[in-house]
């Protein structure tokens, strides 16, 4: 696996039609919703209060290449201070590191 698209990635509140877009720069990252999670009803009232049912969702995913810098800077601290302790919650973090990254 390739390395992931650089961020920043970014979620902007945008009219209905991009709702729950994650953009780097001009670029599509992806599209966090789900339509059948909805009623006609209650997107028609997203729509008229111009909210994003899905902007939690496309939050988080956008924040995703700064939590993952900055998830590996902690466990790099984490294992030069507990040299030799046999961290299991460093073990997890480069789980989830290599999982994010396409090695696990």
């Amino acid at each position: 696996m390739s390395g992931h698209t650089k961020g920043p990635w970014e979620y902007r509140n945008q009219p209905h039609d991009d709702w729950g877009i994650v953009r780097a720069g001009r670029y599509l990252i992806c599209q966090a919703r789900s339509p059948e999670v909805y009623t006609d009803e209650q997107l028609s009232a997203h729509r008229r209060a111009g909210t994003d049912p899905w902007e939690a969702n496309a939050r988080l995913i956008s924040a995703a290449p700064e939590l993952l810098a900055l998830l590996a800077e902690a466990d790099r601290r984490i294992a030069w201070e507990s040299v030799g302790l046999g961290n299991t919650f460093s073990d997890r973090v480069e789980a989830a590191i290599a999982k994010a990254e396409g090695r696990a």
